[in-house]
């Protein structure tokens, strides 16, 4: 089949930057709104499936959350947040049960095309809504500042070269390959784990946003 530069875009981020979208994810970002925007969008990422690009499977998720901005930002000589209250914004935002959500993922054969780590498995289907919940934080970096989304390095790019030290959800990378920012969606984070994620990028001196 024949790929458009949508089309590109959707398997390129899927195989290179995060490991998963819903359906309305990829809908609402790809695909304008209209009557026919669900048929239209539900055939061509069928087909791509068909080609051998995209998984599509269903995962347990709680509803997606409004990304609108961090709950948390900090850089080097800034103090550290209160980790309970901290903990406290995270785990409050969830109030819904999971539910079976459609979800696409890119394949070996999408990786090798257009870079990047894929596999078609899912890593771990108990981190369903946080995979998705990256994603979401993706998207809205790619609608505001594209230039900032393209140097996004997601956690299994990162692992490699990250051996035995923590792994955030992803880097973001200047054009000359130095790192300018960590991105960590918290899910329902403990004090102690946000007070490690913290500790491990003020030892590096790396800014992060906790969203």
């Amino acid at each position: 089949m024949s790929v458009t530069g949508r089309e590109r875009e959707i398997v390129a981020a899927l195989a290179s930057k995060i490991r998963m979208l819903s359906f309305e994810q990829i809908r609402r970002e790809w695909w304008p709104d209209s009557d026919a925007a669900d048929r239209n969008a539900r055939r061509r990422l069928s087909e791509l499936v068909e080609s051998g690009l995209l998984i599509r499977e269903r995962v347990a998720a709680k509803p997606l959350l409004e990304i609108e901005a961090p709950v948390f930002r900090w850089k080097p000589n800034e103090a550290a947040p209160d980790y309970s209250s901290l903990s406290w914004q995270l785990q409050k935002r969830w109030t819904e049960p999971e539910r079976d959500v459609s979800a696409y993922l890119a394949t070996r054969r999408a990786a090798s095309i257009f870079g990047g780590w894929a596999n078609g498995k899912i890593k771990n289907p108990a981190q369903a809504t946080h995979d998705l919940h990256v994603g979401a934080v993706y998207l809205k970096l790619l609608r505001s500042t594209p230039k900032l989304a393209a140097g996004w390095i997601g956690e299994d790019m990162l692992a490699p070269t990250r051996v035995g030290q923590k792994l955030p959800d992803a880097i973001l990378y200047d054009g000359e390959g130095r790192p300018r920012l960590v991105m960590e969606f918290g899910g329902a984070y403990p004090p102690e784990r946000v007070e490690a994620f913290h500790e491990d990028c003020a030892v590096r001196g790396l800014p992060y946003e906790l969203w």
